[in-house]
């Protein structure tokens, strides 16, 4: 349908060399009416599998016979599935819009039909019967080069300039990190350093019709204000993004407006007495913990204070023998030569009779 788009349009720039297959999904998953595929022992691997997939799986049925072997193919061997890159249908597999080619078939997915200036127009599932009278009036359109359909790459709009499907990223020079290793072997990774660019395969997603019942509308509530000293306010909030009012933020000069603002956004009933019981029950373990530290710092220090007077002033520790009256004795540990005190004489039991 467009001569003068350039095929070398959909290759992957030459970074990607180990991608070696263009594919196209639909409402029926992958479909392979058109596809790209490099002259590489891959794609002889790939092909001479998805025909011996019947023999070698019998078991299966193949709704599509070539098409559905491909597809298990793919989604059963990782080693061909991660060589594959999928694309936009309308790239290089358009499918036919209305029978006279002139408007869009409203029975079908706009994405997925011809538009001026796509590569090509597919015809899927026509009946042999019905090939030359479903083909003739796109061989017309096409063989009348009309202006609109044959347009430079540059006017394709929904085509640009460098078209593969992928999401890339930089990896700076001084980086390093580990990705899977593209080769026979499976659960392989290697180690590459920047500089590079880093390409990932991008998910698409489609959504039925019926699905968007799921998805929750914006909503908008309206809440009123009311004061004794002030006017009545109306503040209207929404899911969706809003500027704010200004003429409605409570200020320095109007206290009242301000504690009630503050009051009608506070905590609910259930909320405060769940924060009064906390409040008191903590208050109790910390009066708990205060006199049971309390207690036992006024027991250690009677048991100081106890053994002291007991080791200074007992006389049975001593041997139950009380001084003399009058006598110079110090009071202090029992010692045999006690020189402390020079002019005193301490009282020896041996000396005495």
């Amino acid at each position: 349908m467009n001569p003068d788009m350039p095929l070398e349009t959909f290759l992957p720039p030459p970074e990607f060399s180990d991608i070696h297959m263009l594919l196209t999904k639909d409402w029926n998953g992958m479909n392979n009416g058109v596809f790209p595929i490099r002259v590489h022992p891959w794609a002889v691997e790939l092909l001479s599998a998805a025909i011996a997939y019947p023999v070698v799986r019998p078991d299966v049925e193949l709704f599509w016979p070539d098409q559905s072997a491909l597809a298990n193919l793919l989604q059963e061997n990782e080693y061909f599935s991660r060589s594959v890159v999928y694309c936009p249908l309308r790239w290089f597999n358009a499918y036919m819009r209305q029978p006279n080619g002139e408007g869009l078939n409203p029975d079908s997915p706009a994405y997925l039909q011809v538009h001026p200036g796509d590569l090509l127009v597919h015809f899927p599932g026509t009946p042999r019967d019905k090939l030359t009278e479903t083909l003739e009036p796109y061989l017309a359109i096409a063989e009348r080069h009309r202006p609109e359909w044959e347009l430079p790459l540059e006017r394709t709009g929904d085509l640009p300039p460098a078209i593969y499907a992928g999401c890339t990223s930089p990896f700076p020079s001084s980086s390093s990190t580990i990705v899977s290793a593209r080769a026979a072997e499976n659960n392989q990774a290697t180690q590459v350093h920047g500089p590079i660019i880093m390409w990932a395969q991008p998910v698409t997603v489609q959504f039925q019709s019926s699905d968007l019942s799921l998805f929750v509308t914006p909503t908008t509530i309206s809440t009123t204000s009311k004061s004794d000293s002030v006017p009545v306010q109306t503040t209207t909030t929404s899911t969706a993004l809003a500027t704010p009012n200004t003429s409605q933020i409570p200020s320095a000069t109007q206290p009242t407006e301000l504690n009630h603002v503050i009051s009608s956004t506070g905590l609910s009933a259930g909320a405060k007495a769940g924060i009064g019981v906390g409040i008191g029950v903590g208050g109790v373990a910390i009066f708990a913990l205060l006199f049971f530290v309390f207690r036992y710092l006024r027991k250690a220090r009677s048991m100081r204070a106890a053994s002291k007077g007991q080791y200074y002033h007992n006389t049975e520790a001593l041997g139950g023998l009380v001084p003399p009256a009058g006598s110079n004795s110090q009071q202090g540990p029992p010692s045999e030569l006690d020189n402390a005190e020079s002019n005193s004489r301490k009282y020896l039991p041996e000396l005495q009779g």
